[in-house]
């Protein structure tokens, strides 16, 4: 597995800043934070991994009382493959707009091209 070096080293080093701000009890050492950026890439490359069985099987999650349930298909709009929201999203929208879906007219579903959104709205 290759992780992008670059990303975890400027994470680290924006987490060390951060916490240079803190009170003294607070303040981490820049190992801290780097060992806390790779737990981080870690945990995103799990959780992209698990994603895809997942959505073969259909993951729900319940937003304010509404289920909603995503899954792969090819979007209208652009004929890409991409990532759609079913269920009743009406009273959830503002979220779903926020997390970084659109809405697909001649579908009439939410859809994402971006495989990170549809993994950080469905965590």
């Amino acid at each position: 597995m290759k992780y992008n070096m670059k990303n975890i080293m400027s994470r680290a080093w924006t987490l060390y800043r951060m916490f240079q701000k803190c009170v003294a009890k607070f303040q981490k050492s820049f190992g801290e934070c780097l060992r806390q950026a790779w737990a981080e890439t870690k945990s995103q490359v799990a959780a992209s991994k698990n994603f895809d069985k997942d959505v073969a099987n259909g993951i729900v999650k319940v937003i304010s009382g509404c289920a909603v349930t995503i899954r792969r298909a090819a979007i209208a709009e652009c004929g890409r493959m991409g990532w759609y929201l079913d269920g009743k999203t009406y009273p959830i929208r503002k979220e779903i707009k926020r997390a970084g879906f659109e809405w697909d007219i001649e579908a009439r579903a939410w859809f994402t091209l971006d495989r990170n959104v549809a993994i950080n709205f469905m965590a």
